[in-house]
């Protein structure tokens, strides 16, 4: 087995793969998991609804900007529903407020 990292000042060590992203999310997910079952708030057999990809690094600064861009095309579909109905006039909020 390698290992690039020093083991001194280690009580107890996991072997396990940390040189890709999802190797280490599999190994946190695992171990959030015992604690879970060792709290009693989890049953060993029973699946856990958390996935594996929620202890994925996401960076920030592009997930900020993914949601600008949805909120874009959101607006730009609102638009574009706005200019294919219309505007309403004053007599038909009028009337859409008496039918109530």
């Amino acid at each position: 087995c390698d290992t690039d990292s020093s083991l001194e000042y280690v009580d107890c060590a996991i072997p396990c793969n940390n040189r890709d992203t999802k190797a280490i999310s599999m190994i946190y997910w695992l171990l959030a998991r015992e604690v879970l079952i060792l709290r009693g708030q989890l049953f060993k057999d029973e699946e856990w609804d958390v996935l594996v990809d929620l202890f994925f690094h996401r960076d920030p600064e592009k997930e900020i900007e993914g949601r600008r861009e949805d909120r874009e095309e959101e607006v730009e579909a609102a638009g574009e529903k706005e200019e294919e109905g219309g505007q309403w006039d004053k007599g038909q909020e009028e009337e859409a407020w008496k039918g109530n």
